[in-house]
């Protein structure tokens, strides 16, 4: 009976180590996917693509690099302006909830 009350145990941290380790590893290809596609974005031509990801909820790494990112479009605060004004509204609200802009006089006017 001992036995196999062991081997039950063993049995049961190994399947949890196991699940642990896979989600671990979900999570390491979820950021590297995130990390490629703010890095291959072009933030002169489609910077909503990746405004996605500066939400709160996201990984403070993540956040980081997509706001670098947009930062690197001399003409970002236009752009989440421009988005808020057509389709990609979503996406600039979901921007500006979380972060700051620099020149808040070109967002009161909207």
């Amino acid at each position: 009976m001992g036995i196999a009350l062991f081997n039950g145990i063993s049995f049961s941290n190994q399947n949890t180590k196991r699940q642990l380790d896979e989600i671990a590893s979900d999570e390491v290809t979820t950021r590297q996917n995130h990390f490629d596609n703010i890095d291959s974005c072009d933030v002169t031509k489609n910077m909503s693509q990746i405004l996605v990801f500066t939400d709160a909820n996201h990984d403070k790494e993540v956040r980081d690099r997509v706001v670098a990112k947009v930062k690197t479009n001399p003409q970002w605060q236009h752009e989440i302006c421009r988005l808020l004004e057509n389709n990609g509204a979503i996406e600039a609200f979901t921007f500006l909830a979380s972060n700051e802009v620099e020149d808040k006089n070109l967002f009161s006017a909207l």
